[in-house]
């Protein structure tokens, strides 16, 4: 007898069993012989977990329907005083096709579904009503974020701006604000800090209340027909967003001098690693935009190269003023690179991306039994943290992968703990991520950090899902 046949078998029986028993009038005790051997019961492709196992007589199956109802989609009753049993199929058994009660069988795991999704919706609301960051409103189009954005952020500083939101594509929006040109002499004595936070503000709305996967890009500009510049442009990367404030005449601070720090980088780096270097700085408030201008050479250094140049600038950066903001670009005739200096951080969207490649260069492949190949995503985290997601070009069944998290535990974590380590000797941050497999199911997650104080990070023991 095939194994399907079997199965088969198991629920005629089951429902002959079932349905022949309610015309006994009469109730009687009798001994019989069972047997029990760790049958599993597998409905479409899933195991349903007994907790009543099943077991054989007289070369029959026999199951509890009463555990097995809601799996079947089916209504189950036993009245013991009339000695009936009621079963409800939900029409089940119906065989026409063209019939409309097809879906019927399905409402319930539709409506636990549903009920699940509306529960995770109302509860991300709820957290978003109480942090009170802004004024909580459902939105579903983009023309009502777009209303959103207006009603609430119309006015920066005594600034009226006029904003504008449109799709671009798949979760990529276009925003772009304008300002009367009478509004300028507002506008110049405005801080890098208040534009940033606003942007910021309109950013994080939309990812709260439309779009969670949102990326915007767009500038500020005033509304001058002869000189209509971009004063503020902006994109984001990951988790932040990244500006560029060249042409935004924001009012200049005695904090910051562009000449003193100039004329240092020209005496202090002119030359890095056999190739010249010059420098023009830019003052905004208590910020500064640096452009330098090299030779193609500087793009065909290796990420830690340039991770050690920024380093240096930083440095040396830090000597003349080490409150300030820096936002960089070092660019010849035909590339930019760009980059940012706050604090003790150095970040760079560029050198993430070229970070990203040479992983998916040199730590692709894995093997044990089969080749296994990797696909890594790098983006800036929260409070100085770094997620790298790994998908797989498995999936998590495949026999092979099981024999390796059960095998090879200890080899495949050192695998990737040597594409964290390479990462962490450019940046020096924590790093956090996650392993899915081709289909986007989660395998398990992944966390390199020191395990106290006094150690080098590492990757944490990895626990398979």
């Amino acid at each position: 007898m095939t194994k399907n046949s079997k199965r088969l078998m198991v629920f005629v029986l089951l429902f002959t069993l079932l349905l022949s028993g309610a015309s006994y009038s009469r109730t009687y005790s009798r001994s019989i012989t069972a047997w029990f051997n760790n049958i599993q019961v597998i409905l479409d492709g899933k195991t349903i977990n007994l907790s009543n196992e099943p077991f054989i007589f007289e070369n029959r199956v026999y199951m509890p329907i009463e555990e097995l109802s809601d799996s079947l989609y089916m209504n189950y009753d036993y009245n013991d005083k009339e000695g009936i049993v009621t079963i409800d199929s939900n029409r089940l058994n119906i065989s026409d096709p063209n019939s409309s009660a097809a879906p019927v069988t399905f409402q319930k795991e539709y409506e636990l579904a549903l009920v699940k999704y509306q529960n995770e919706k109302l509860q991300k609301e709820l957290d978003l009503m109480k942090e009170g960051r802004y004024p909580y409103r459902r939105i579903n189009t983009v023309s009502e974020m777009e209303s959103y954005l207006k009603d609430h952020f119309s006015i920066l500083e005594d600034i009226n701006m006029t904003i504008q939101l449109v799709s671009s594509g798949k979760n990529k929006y276009t925003l772009n604000i304008v300002f009367d040109y009478f509004s300028i002499s507002k506008w110049n004595v405005l801080g890098r800090r208040t534009i940033e936070n606003y942007v910021d503000d309109l950013f994080y709305s939309i990812k709260d209340l439309f779009n969670s996967q949102a990326e915007i890009e767009g500038s500020i500009r005033h509304n001058s027909t002869y000189n209509n510049i971009k004063l503020v442009s902006y994109y984001t990367k990951g988790n932040r967003l990244f500006y560029d404030f060249t042409q935004a005449h924001l009012k200049s601070s005695q904090l910051v001098d562009g000449t003193k720090l100039e004329k240092e980088l020209h005496d202090s780096i002119k030359q890095y690693n056999g190739i010249s270097f010059t420098y023009e700085v830019f003052v905004s408030q208590g910020d500064i935009d640096l452009i330098i201008v090299t030779d193609s050479e500087f793009f065909k250094w290796s990420p830690s190269l340039k991770m050690n140049f920024l380093r240096r600038l930083k440095s040396e950066i830090m000597k003349v003023n080490p409150y300030i903001y820096v936002n960089g670009k070092i660019k010849d005739p035909l590339n930019v690179y760009q980059f940012s200096i706050e604090g003790d951080e150095i970040r760079s969207v560029d050198l993430l991306v070229e970070v990203e490649d040479f992983l998916n260069t040199n730590f692709k492949n894995f093997s044990y039994a089969e080749n296994f190949s990797f696909t890594y995503s790098v983006s800036e985290g929260y409070s100085n943290n770094f997620k790298i997601d790994i998908q797989g070009n498995f999936s998590n069944n495949n026999s092979n992968w099981i024999a390796l998290k059960n095998n090879a535990e200890l080899p495949f974590r050192f695998f990737i703990q040597s594409a964290y380590q390479y990462v962490e000797n450019i940046w020096d941050v924590d790093i956090f991520g996650e392993l899915i497999d081709k289909d986007h199911n989660s395998i398990c997650d992944l966390e390199f950090y020191p395990s106290n104080q006094y150690q080098y990070r590492s990757l944490q023991p990895i626990i398979f899902k």
